[in-house]
């Protein structure tokens, strides 16, 4: 895609979308206190889309702080919690929240790897996935392909191999 369609593509986004739904990693606040770089992208991401004029919803710890409206997923970051359950529990209930939530989103923006993707093609409700772990797996290129197939685009690199390629 040349820069003039990608602009005007992107400039046709802008004006379309009016909701944004980040879904963050629970395992720190946002933005983190400590670690936490995955959170730091979702913040720094959060914050300018509510400062372009979006409706951003953010599914994070309670903990954390944003501009946009707050759907708390679990009382604390789950990392630095002794008395937090298990993590995949708290996730299977954010994602349940989400379900519940997606017809009220325009697009559905991820960050927690690849666990909701089952869910979220089922839901009808247009999704993106940012990958902040391992890109190299060997298995990837197969998952993307079967759980991609239809999509309009696709793509991802690792650092030395096409992990993913674009589908259609």
């Amino acid at each position: 895609m040349n820069a003039n369609a990608r602009n005007a593509c992107n400039k046709e986004l802008r004006n379309r979308i009016n909701a944004d739904c980040p879904d963050a990693p629970l395992a720190e606040a946002v933005p983190p206190k400590f670690y936490g770089g995955t959170e730091r992208v979702v913040f720094w991401l959060t914050e300018e889309l509510v400062k372009l004029g979006h409706e951003v919803t953010l599914f994070a710890s309670g903990e954390s702080v944003t501009s946009a409206k707050l759907e708390p997923c679990s009382a604390k970051a789950l990392r630095l919690d002794r008395h937090s359950p298990d993590p995949m529990l708290v996730y299977a209930a954010m994602l349940a929240r989400v379900a519940e939530k997606a017809d009220e989103f325009d697009v559905l923006h991820v960050h927690i790897d690849w666990v909701h993707s089952p869910l979220l093609r089922r839901l009808g409700v247009p999704f993106l996935t940012t990958l902040h772990g391992r890109l190299d797996h060997p298995a990837l290129g197969t998952l993307c392909r079967d759980w991609f197939a239809g999509a309009q685009t696709f793509t991802g690199q690792a650092p030395s191999t096409t992990a993913c390629q674009k589908i259609c």
